[in-house]
């Protein structure tokens, strides 16, 4: 990581541990209404469900 890519994270993460303690303020503030949010139902992501199966490789010819 070159220097000055260094001193830009040395300065967030500063930034965000005066934030964390209350020393300063936030930047910006999101606040989620009732409106936006998603209907309750069914996740149409779940982690467990069923992957398509992998492509399978053709086999070679044997001896």
């Amino acid at each position: 990581m070159d220097e000055k890519a260094f001193q830009e994270l040395l300065t967030s993460v500063r930034e965000g541990g005066a934030i964390l303690r209350g020393e300063q303020p936030p930047a910006r503030v999101f606040v989620i209404t009732d409106t936006q949010r998603r209907a309750p139902g069914p996740d149409p992501n779940p982690a467990d469900a069923p992957r398509p199966e992998e492509p399978t490789r053709p086999q070679e010819p044997g001896p």
